[in-house]
């Protein structure tokens, strides 16, 4: 069962158009099977939403599954506002100190405020170590690769605000020297 932080009255996996600022932000931590469903519901939802910009696309919502990933070992973050799902981050638990960030989605309506910012911080909070691999969604695939490095580079550097370094020491690294490509990052508690 979630650690609750602030409950929504109903748990509704929606996205609303417009979403004003003025409403108050709710989060809450979900662990196991709740966390690992929510993240699944919430980028379907997303994928529908922003079909045209493939946000996320079919190939990325394939990979949330049981065979790939343990149930248990999952822990999400959720933010809501209006008790509806507006940004996630979810990850692999690797024992109590160490988490694999595996996805970190905002609705792009409710980007500017900060609700990532917190969302990492509840995780923060909760572990001694994070790694994780940049990768920008919202791109068609026919899009050129210019636009794609000009957006990793900017997640990088939100990446590297919140307390993130490149993690050179392992071998996915050398991906991160193709244009666009992933980018290892870790962040440790100091």
């Amino acid at each position: 069962m979630g650690e609750k932080i602030s409950q929504p009255e109903e748990l509704k996996i929606e996205t609303e158009s417009n979403l004003e600022r003025k409403d108050k932000l709710e989060f809450q931590r979900f662990d196991g099977e709740e966390g690992f469903n929510l993240i699944r519901e919430f980028m379907e939802k997303m994928s529908e939403k922003y079909i045209n910009n493939e946000y996320p696309n079919k190939e990325i919502i394939e990979r949330i599954n049981p065979e790939k990933n343990d149930e248990k070992k999952i822990i999400s973050y959720g933010a809501f506002q209006n008790n509806k799902l507006v940004g996630i981050l979810t990850g692999d638990k690797k024992g109590n100190v160490f988490l694999e960030g595996l996805w970190f989605v905002i609705d792009p309506e409710c980007k500017n405020r900060e609700i990532g910012e917190k969302l990492w911080e509840m995780a923060f909070s909760d572990f001694e170590k994070i790694t994780l691999l940049t990768n920008v969604f919202g791109l068609r695939k026919n899009e050129l690769s210019k636009k794609r490095e000009t957006k990793q580079k900017a997640l990088i550097r939100y990446y590297e605000k919140m307390g993130f370094i490149p993690n050179t020491n392992t071998e996915s690294f050398k991906y991160s020297k193709v244009p666009g490509g992933f980018m290892p990052m870790i962040w440790e508690k100091k």
